[in-house]
């Protein structure tokens, strides 16, 4: 090749790279979101002892502050859930914990509450949350008020290990985490923790 023209076209071919790899950085950082604030100030505190199956009702409550204790039909079965509010990320957000109790102890509750599958959800007693403070928390939900775009979930989370096709959207699933996200379109609507 004549050197006159070789240098000038390796020049060129040069900034044609440059430009290719500059083009590629400015998309990939407009495919990134800032990361949901919650999910790192809790880590310590709430996802990793509910990982490792060591959360308690009274430690979710020192953490979000105080919650409301309901008795719920879930899918037609009792459960026992506390109901926290946070404002964080720009938006509110309601947290939920499920808590475990044992048959006989869920039994006793559906007496005294005379609790049937089609009431409406039940408030109970601070004195009954009280009693329960080191019952274990078996999953925990965080739901935003306003949806919010998977952007920031692939941000703080990665990319999911599945994506479950379901009826109007799809469940994103992080196995190492235990993490289900409920996702429509581009907006992510709850974040599950406790996945087993």
């Amino acid at each position: 090749m004549n050197r006159s023209i070789g240098f000038p076209l390796v020049t060129l071919l040069s900034l044609i790279a440059v430009a290719f790899f500059a083009l590629g950085y400015y998309f990939s950082r407009g495919e990134t979101a800032d990361p949901l604030q919650w999910h790192e100030e809790y880590q310590a505190s709430l996802w990793q002892p509910l990982r490792e199956q060591e959360l308690r009702l009274g430690d979710v409550s020192r953490v979000l502050g105080p919650g409301q204790l309901w008795m719920i039909s879930a899918e037609g079965e009792p459960a026992l859930v506390s109901r926290y509010r946070l404002e964080t990320d720009g938006q509110n957000w309601r947290a939920q914990a499920t808590v475990e109790l044992a048959e006989e102890h869920m039994d006793s509750l559906i007496e005294a509450q005379n609790w049937q599958p089609e009431m409406y959800d039940q408030p109970l007693s601070t004195e009954v949350a009280r009693a329960l403070a080191d019952y274990p928390i078996i999953r925990m939900s965080m739901q935003p008020e306003e949806p919010v775009d998977i952007l920031q979930i692939t941000t703080s989370l990665g990319q999911p290990d599945m994506r479950l096709d379901i009826a109007g959207g799809e469940t994103w699933i992080y196995q190492r985490s235990g993490i289900a996200v409920s996702v429509t379109g581009d907006d992510a609507h709850s974040i599950m923790f406790g996945l087993r």
